[in-house]
């Protein structure tokens, strides 16, 4: 974009030089121009011819008018070549002129070019910081999402630690609550055994109070527990 914009400016430097010169070289042309409309050429050949024959076919014509009929002819043949001369510098001038506004548009279509080049660059930079801008932006919402995300896990986590803790201390009273189920779910039958017992035991005691016939175990039930006891 640099070396564009450096191109720009020395095609305008350029422009500005040839159009001063183009102006130098106008003013030329006016000069020449106001000082060889007074004659033509051809008016001037005229009159040599016209004096020239003259002197040929005058008969009787005088030293002194003959002298100055040859003097006119000279400044006439002087201001001829003054005329030629400057018709051909005019030309010069005029083909050197041609050339500098062939030049001058020739720089001038290249600035343009360089000047919509320029713009087309400007335009897509724009364009690019536009995206840049985006993409600045999307990757700011990402990181933010990134960050609430990040804040919300930490949230589940210690909520989490908190259900297993909590987990832990249920699970504990579980432990404990099925202990004592289990304890209590013995002692009752041991007691539900021991009523059974003392049941067995009364109603071994009524039989051999009533004479009946026992059996060995009867009496173990009977008195091996008593032994225990």
């Amino acid at each position: 974009m640099n070396s564009l914009k450096n191109e720009l400016t020395q095609s305008r430097e350029k422009i500005r030089i040839h159009i001063s010169e183009a102006k130098k070289l106008s003013l030329e042309l006016k000069k020449i121009a106001s000082a060889t409309t007074s004659r033509s050429i051809d008016d001037i050949k005229e009159e040599i011819e016209r004096l020239e024959w003259m002197l040929i076919t005058t008969p009787n014509l005088d030293l002194e008018e003959e002298k100055k009929i040859i003097e006119k002819i000279s400044q006439l043949e002087r201001k001829l070549k003054e005329i030629s001369t400057y018709q051909r510098n005019s030309f010069e001038l005029y083909t050197k002129y041609e050339e500098l506004n062939a030049e001058i548009d020739k720089l001038k279509k290249e600035m343009k070019e360089k000047s919509d080049l320029a713009n087309q660059i400007r335009d897509r930079i724009t364009q690019l910081k536009n995206v840049r801008n985006k993409l600045k932006k999307d990757i700011e919402d990402v990181i933010n999402s990134i960050k609430a995300l990040k804040q919300r896990r930490d949230e589940l986590k210690s909520k989490l630690n908190e259900v297993f803790q909590a987990i832990n201390a249920k699970s504990k009273e579980y432990r404990d609550i099925l202990k004592e189920l289990n304890r209590l779910k013995a002692e009752r039958e041991q007691i539900k055994a021991k009523t059974l017992l003392n049941r067995k035991k009364d109603e071994v005691k009524s039989r051999l109070e009533r004479g009946e016939r026992v059996t060995l175990y009867d009496l173990y039930v009977l008195y091996g527990e008593e032994s225990k006891s």
